[in-house]
C-alpha cells in the first residue's frame, strides 16, 4: 500500500482527486501567465491571499502582476516536477521546477532571457476547490541566451547586477555532498512515511526570499506601470 494515501476508500479517492487538482493549478498558473489573464491568474490562490505588508485579496494580488507583467513582451512558463505532500486533506505543500522564458526590454535592446525557477508552494482546499496559499520562487539561474550561466553568479538578469542564485539554498544536502558542511550525524534514515518535502528540506518552513529577488518583488510593487525592470513572476 502506498504510505502517501489513506487507508479509506473515499479517503484515498479523495487523495488521488486533490492530486491531480494541485497539478492542474501549476499548469493552469503557467498558461494564463502567458497569455495575460489576470483574472484567472488570480482566481487560482485563496480569496484572502498576503500580496504585502498589510494588504490582502485578490485585487491587490493582481495590480502586482499587473506591475509585474508589463515589464516582459512575451513569457513561456514550461512546468517540470511537481511533487505534493499532505498536511492534512484540506492542506498541502509542493515543489515546482519550471523553466520560464522572457522577452525583456533593456538598455541594450530586446532581449531573450531564461530562468529556472523552482516554486515553493502551500495550497489549501476551501469549498471543495484547491487554491495557492502561498508560492515562493527560488532560482537557479537567469540569463541572456548569449551570457550562459556559468560559474557562482548564476542570476544575471539584463540591466542587474549579477548575484547568487538561491535554488540551492534550502537543501542541506548541497552543501554535504560539496564539502560545504559537515553532514548531520544525527539525521535518520529515508523512509516511505516520510513528508518528501520536510525531508529534503529538513523543514516544514517556507525558505527565505532571496535579498536581490525580494528587493525587485518591493520595487516592483511602488515602481510606474510601465516599468521594464520588475521580477520575474
Amino acid at each position: 500500500m502506498n504510505p502517501s494515501l489513506p487507508e479509506d476508500f473515499a479517503a484515498r479517492l479523495d487523495r488521488l482527486e486533490s492530486l491531480d487538482s494541485i497539478r492542474q493549478l501549476a499548469s493552469k498558473y503557467a498558461l494564463a501567465i502567458d497569455v495575460r489573464d489576470l483574472d484567472a491568474v488570480v482566481s487560482l490562490y485563496v480569496e484572502d491571499i498576503r500580496t504585502g505588508p498589510g494588504t490582502r485579496g485578490r485585487a491587490a494580488l493582481k495590480d502586482v502582476f499587473d506591475r509585474v507583467l508589463r515589464g516582459f513582451t512575451a513569457t513561456s512558463h514550461q512546468v517540470q516536477n511537481h511533487v505534493i505532500e499532505f498536511d492534512d486533506a484540506d492542506n498541502a505543500q509542493g515543489l515546482v521546477t519550471c523553466r520560464c522564458e522572457h522577452e525583456v526590454q533593456t538598455t541594450q535592446g530586446p532581449r531573450w532571457v531564461v530562468l529556472q525557477n523552482l516554486y515553493h508552494d502551500r495550497y489549501r482546499r476551501d469549498k471543495g476547490r484547491w487554491y495557492f496559499r502561498a508560492r515562493v520562487q527560488n532560482r537557479l539561474y537567469a540569463t541572456a541566451l548569449e551570457d550562459p550561466p556559468t560559474g557562482p553568479l548564476k542570476d544575471r538578469w539584463p540591466d542587474t547586477a549579477p548575484a547568487a542564485a538561491p535554488f540551492h539554498d534550502p537543501f542541506d544536502a548541497w552543501r554535504e555532498f560539496w564539502g560545504e558542511q559537515a553532514p548531520d550525524a544525527d539525521l535518520p534514515a529515508w523512509t516511505a512515511e516520510d513528508n518528501f518535502i520536510h525531508r529534503l528540506r529538513r523543514s516544514d518552513k517556507l525558505p527565505a526570499l532571496a535579498r536581490h529577488i525580494a528587493k525587485a518583488h518591493a520595487e516592483a510593487r511602488t515602481a510606474a506601470p510601465d516599468s521594464k525592470d520588475e521580477p520575474a513572476p
